[in-house]
């Protein structure tokens, strides 16, 4: 009996120390961060293939509507159109 007071003592002590420890804290209920979110994709096509001779943008670079991307070698359509 002697035995069994301090080890119930010992883990009341214990217990209340971990209630007061995970309780007395206040929840912190936002998120905060830095850095780059990128969220738009944009698939490009031509509308004929053919050999790239001009790159206009880089990639991740900004670009404005009507701007140049790319200019493709023209020189077979040039010839069929001649024919």
């Amino acid at each position: 009996m002697k035995r069994i007071v301090p080890v119930v003592l010992i883990l009341a002590v214990a217990g209340g120390a971990w209630w007061w420890m995970t309780r007395s804290r206040p929840v912190e209920a936002s998120l905060s961060a830095s850095g780059t979110i990128e969220a738009r994709q944009v698939r490009l096509a031509a509308e004929a293939g053919g050999q790239v001779v001009e790159l206009g943008a880089r990639e991740g670079q900004a670009v404005e509507g009507g701007q140049v991307l790319l200019r493709l070698d023209d020189s077979l359509l040039q010839a069929q159109r001649a024919q």
